[in-house]
């Protein structure tokens, strides 16, 4: 059963971006004060990595989904799960180590250490922002990625099955396949900035142009 048709499904996806473009700098505030300056590489490319496992499983999982049941039950399916998953996050997740109560007190005295000297409350320069130059380069290159992202998770599968001729659920384990090396890069590559910034081979500022360029440059080729 479909519902809505085109405008609906246009429109879901309008208020869906609205809603990511909130999460993702938001969830950058949580990494700022559950992490040790040092760990913070490892623990956003962790979280980063969480995506690309649920476009590896939303892969393997469509092709068999829309074989047997359907394509439309990929959208009833994933978003059942994903209701789910934001109930769970209301129950576990908190803002700071301060209010999480499944944190051990030695955890929190060791982040609460980490983080002595570094400002939390301060005055967002909105017009500094607004006119800054590495604001306007961050989110470009952002722009950037998410363009071959989702041009690579869009067309992917019909590539697979159009062009390549695979059946529709092989051509999804298939797809999966870029999406997991990306995976294992994330955590590799965040753990050897982490390793680099520790042990002052390279600024946090080197480490971030540097990897930002050369990822994106790959990418582009």
């Amino acid at each position: 059963l479909a519902i809505g048709g085109l405008p609906l499904l246009i429109t879901s996806r309008v208020i869906q971006g609205l809603a990511s473009g909130l999460a993702f700098p938001a969830i950058n505030d949580v990494y700022s004060k559950y992490s040790p300056p040092w760990e913070r590489s490892r623990t956003a490319s962790y979280g980063i990595a969480g995506i690309f496992v649920g476009t590896i499983l939303a892969y393997a999982l469509s092709g068999w989904l829309i074989r047997d049941f359907g394509w439309e039950s990929v959208f009833y399916v994933f978003g059942v799960v994903t209701v789910l998953w934001y109930f769970l996050w209301l129950a576990f997740v908190r803002s700071g180590p301060e209010n999480d109560r499944l944190m051990s007190d030695g955890e929190r005295n060791y982040i609460f250490e980490s983080l002595k000297g570094q400002k939390s409350d301060i005055e967002i320069p909105w017009l500094g922002m607004i006119t800054s130059i590495p604001v306007y380069t961050i989110a470009f290159t952002h722009f950037c990625f998410n363009w071959g992202y989702y041009t690579l998770l869009t067309e992917l599968p019909r590539y697979m099955e159009l062009v390549l001729g695979f059946e529709i659920q092989v051509g999804g384990y298939l797809s999966a396949i870029p999406f997991l090396f990306q995976m294992i890069f994330v955590v590799f590559t965040a753990w050897l900035a982490d390793s680099l910034i520790m042990r002052q081979t390279l600024t946090t500022t080197q480490v971030r142009k540097y990897f930002n360029n050369s990822a994106l440059l790959i990418q582009a080729l």
